[in-house]
């Protein structure tokens, strides 16, 4: 099995883990550049570097903070990351406010987006002619979208742009998220993914079938094949069919 897949007994320890692998990156670095993800596994994880025992031995005021999709909705709703990180992390942690980046969900789409863009692109060195993050955390939905591209969506395809406006395929609501090239070209990538029901999206991702657009994250870990996949068990459970 691949270095870059660790599985943990459950989404505490996992969380745990990642912790200890998170403030030894910090301390390697001068200044951090972080994209956060949304959802229930990385809420777990942001909980857990809130904690007391860990608070001596992380220096956020070098860390800066990212979202790497956001929905359109403003700073307080029930549905805004922003507010998931808000209550699960930085209302615990001393960091500088000028090192908080979120997307302002209330703003118009578009002008978001760009103005989004043109945040990261004055806040973050180039690598290969686009901003490169040091670490990007993402999420995987059982449809295999991560961030907030989604399977056959015409936003897969964008190469000029680091942010993209998309429409959940369902709901209609709208979200701002990265663009896979944007993505790709972090220096770390770590996706994390926990509960039974993400079994089979895992197995199919990393058996590494190059499904193109029906699995919006397998095209990112084409581009990037050293990504790291953090599972616990139950999200882990068939990997053992196929690798």
């Amino acid at each position: 099995m691949s270095n870059n897949i660790k599985i943990f007994k459950d989404p505490l320890v996992l969380s745990e883990q990642l912790t200890e692998a998170f403030i030894s990156f910090v301390a390697s670095k001068a200044k951090v550049t972080i994209a956060l993800a949304g959802g229930s596994t990385p809420k777990i994880f942001y909980t857990t570097l809130s904690q007391p025992k860990y608070q001596t031995r992380i220096d956020w005021s070098k860390i800066h903070l990212f979202w790497g999709d956001e929905r359109c909705v403003p700073a307080d709703d029930a549905e805004s990351n922003y507010r998931m990180v808000k209550e699960s992390l930085l209302n615990h942690i001393n960091i500088p406010s000028k090192n908080i980046h979120p997307v302002h969900g209330k703003n118009l789409p578009k002008q978001e987006k760009n103005r989004y863009s043109d945040e990261i692109q004055s806040n973050l060195p180039l690598k290969n002619g686009l901003p490169a993050f040091d670490w990007i955390f993402l999420g995987l939905g059982t449809d295999g979208h991560t961030a907030s591209l989604f399977p056959n969506t015409e936003n897969l395809k964008v190469t000029d742009q680091l942010c993209v406006v998309v429409e959940h395929p369902e709901t209609g609501q709208q979200r701002i998220s990265f663009t896979l090239p944007l993505l790709a070209n972090a220096e770390r990538i770590s996706f994390l993914v926990t509960n039974k029901k993400k079994a089979h999206i895992i197995e199919k991702l990393l058996r590494c079938e190059r499904l193109t657009t029906n699995y919006p994250a397998s095209l990112l870990y084409e581009k990037r094949p050293d990504a790291e996949w953090w599972l616990d068990q139950d999200a882990a459970a068939y990997l053992h069919m196929s690798l």
